[in-house]
């Protein structure tokens, strides 16, 4: 039972006219095949590889926001900060914290407050945009009546 079919194919890998025998063949020859074989196992370790990345980087953050009481490291993973950053907000007083020996332990619920309570140093935006706004007209009221009497005489 042999089958005579030829059929003009276009190969996956190289692009090139091939004609095949059988109406599935994708590929050119064996070279074509193989190389497409190991392009796709390539591709899938690499997908494997940024799955495992991905839950790694996710899991610690997870576990970090059901704890109570966070380390400095913790802190500064869960805030995006550098861990000078965090220290010298630490000493500032703005971030309180306990120290036990050479721990430092920071309670969540004080960086919440923290965030939920600031709104840039306690200033609001619309009240700081008025008095700068204020400011300046203040500071241009004495120029615009000099202008205006020097150009009418």
């Amino acid at each position: 039972m042999t089958s005579h079919i030829r059929v003009q194919r276009v190969c996956n890998h190289c692009g090139d006219e091939f004609t095949a025998k059988t109406t599935v063949t994708q590929y050119c020859g064996d070279v074509c095949a193989k190389q497409a074989y190991k392009a796709r196992s390539r591709q899938a370790k690499i997908e494997h590889s940024e799955a495992e990345t991905t839950t790694i980087r996710n899991k610690p953050l997870a576990e970090i926001q059901a704890k109570e009481f966070l380390s400095v490291t913790e802190t500064c993973a869960l805030l995006g900060l550098s861990r000078r950053t965090v220290f010298r907000l630490l000493q500032s007083g703005r971030i309180p914290a306990v120290k036990f020996g050479r721990r430092t332990i920071i309670k969540r619920a004080n960086l919440e407050a923290l965030f939920g309570s600031s709104v840039v140093e306690g200033v609001k935006a619309d009240e700081s945009v008025t008095q700068r706004e204020k400011d300046f007209r203040r500071a241009q009221e004495p120029v615009s009546g000099l202008l205006s009497a020097s150009h009418t005489a």
